[in-house]
């Protein structure tokens, strides 16, 4: 206590603001330190700016490492902010290329501390193809059932039918449709053109004209129109069959025909008919008889039927006994016998 006691009389004004501007840089370097942060799984892109080639995946490998250094207010800001590795291409000259990763391809939202330190790795494969444009066709897609008494008077639509696409050559050629988000049809009560969107999934990578379109709706009432005699055939006869012994019953079955008024009104009655398929009668033989399904054949498109019974009875009966063997052998010519 002497000791400290003889020294602060002693200059003391210069020991205390040594002393405090000691504190402040203690304080500014705590508050703004040079610091070094390894930002993970930072995603490599590519910009192609040759419109004939198109990068045909994601290059390999997708993602790298990259090591920054800065200030920890601008080092926390990237790390909310995100970074991306950004590959120019000004022309393509092989389809598989290596390209070395450089530093000024990094792009942060950082401060202008920031600087790049390494890229691990530090290069990546690029694969190239061809670019394809070509329009293709949309699908609609529906979830649910139309409430009870509405029906559907044509099929569903979309418009546009198709949508633009491009991309590589062998991943545009290979669609056959592009699918439209689901509509839920137990939402529906009137016609009308309703929004949809086109489902995305699995076509990263693609560019699609718009992602957007609508599906044309056209409802009437539903009724029910009675058939009271469809016939009922067989697409084939079993094998070795004799037509006239292979009997169908019942011969005619009613069926309830149920849809818009205007299908179910355009149904052409006289092509209407039940027919069992061969497979059914697969293994059937003389003297037996089966229960077989059938298919209705001649309903129009979007009208449903309702047979009843929904199945039929195939009998193959058994051949008329012939005459009696012996009596049919010709008699002994004259003047022979036993």
């Amino acid at each position: 206590m002497g000791a400290l006691s003889r020294w602060l009389p002693r200059n003391w004004g210069l020991k205390f603001a040594a002393l405090g501007l000691a504190i402040f840089l203690w304080a500014v370097v705590q508050a703004d330190p040079d610091s070094t942060n390894t930002v993970l799984s930072v995603p490599v892109l590519v910009q192609v700016d040759n419109p004939e080639w198109t990068p045909l995946g994601p290059p390999t490998p997708a993602e790298v490492e990259v090591h920054l250094s800065g200030s920890l207010r601008d080092i926390t800001r990237i790390t909310r902010g995100g970074t991306v590795v950004r590959i120019p291409i000004a022309d393509v000259t092989a389809r598989d290329t290596v390209v070395e990763l450089r530093r000024d391809w990094v792009i942060t939202d950082g401060g202008g501390s920031l600087v790049v330190q390494q890229i691990i790795p530090g290069s990546v494969i690029l694969t190239f193809e061809q670019t394809l444009r070509r329009p293709v066709p949309l699908s609609v897609r529906t979830i649910g059932e139309l409430p009870e008494d509405v029906a559907l008077v044509q099929p569903m639509s979309a418009s546009p039918a198709v949508v633009n696409v491009t991309g590589p050559a062998s991943r545009v050629e290979a669609l056959d449709y592009i699918a439209l988000r689901p509509l839920d049809l137990t939402e529906l009560r009137e016609s009308g053109a309703y929004p949809v969107g086109i489902d995305t999934t699995g076509l990263h990578g693609l560019f699609l004209r718009s992602v957007t379109a609508s599906v044309g709706v056209t409802l009437e009432g539903v009724i029910e129109q009675l058939v009271p005699a469809v016939p009922v055939v067989l697409a084939e006869f079993p094998p070795g069959a004799d037509s006239t012994l292979v009997v169908v019953e019942p011969r005619f079955i009613p069926v309830t025909l149920l849809g818009a008024r205007t299908r179910v009104s355009q149904t052409a009655i006289p092509l209407l008919r039940a027919v069992v398929d061969a497979e059914a009668l697969d293994g059937l033989r003389p003297g037996q008889q089966r229960t077989v399904p059938f298919r209705l054949e001649g309903v129009p498109e979007l009208v449903r039927a309702r047979p009843d019974p929904d199945s039929v009875r195939v009998m193959w009966l058994t051949p008329p006994e012939t005459t009696d063997q012996a009596s049919s052998e010709p008699a002994a010519p004259p003047g022979e016998g036993p």
